[in-house]
């Protein structure tokens, strides 16, 4: 198969660029004093705002009420590492968003950025963690008391 050269050498920027501005996960870069320098198409309809009006502002003037202290998500920058939340809560708009949040030390233009992805977390496996809670209280009932959950097994099968 022969290709052009063309199509051989790839222009990285606008790959870059089209890559973020496809992703279903709303992506925002934060600089150290937690403005926004960048906000896909994903963030602008989780904050339902335009990146126009998003850009150059703190994020603390996106969010109402955050679950978690918006200073941590600077922990990467003095770590070099990423960390990730998967239970936070941001009130958007009177809208309380449940989100995973990863946060990543970012290289860019000489200058060292954050990389804040956050996804939502959706109903079902909100529903399935509050099973899995139950579920373990539930163990934790037998484990104190077993006599009881079988007397309580019984006289419900006796009631029928």
């Amino acid at each position: 198969m022969n290709r052009s050269a063309k199509s051989d050498s790839i222009d990285t920027h606008h790959l870059s660029s089209a890559i973020l501005d496809n992703m279903v996960t709303s992506t925002l870069m934060l600089d150290e004093q937690l403005y926004v320098r960048y906000a896909n198409p994903a963030a602008e309809q989780l904050f339902s705002q335009s990146a126009r009006r998003i850009v150059d502002h703190p994020l603390s003037q996106l969010i109402q009420h955050a679950s978690l202290d918006l200073a941590l998500l600077t922990q990467p920058l003095q770590s070099g590492q990423s960390i990730t939340d998967s239970d936070v809560t941001f009130v958007v708009d009177n809208r309380p968003l449940m989100l995973e949040v990863t946060v990543s030390p970012i290289s860019w233009q000489r200058e060292t950025l954050l990389l804040v992805e956050m996804r939502k977390i959706d109903q079902q496996r909100r529903l399935s963690q509050e099973l899995n809670q139950h579920a373990q209280q539930q163990a934790a009932v037998q484990r104190s008391h077993p006599g009881s959950c079988m007397e309580s097994a019984q006289v419900d099968w006796l009631a029928r």
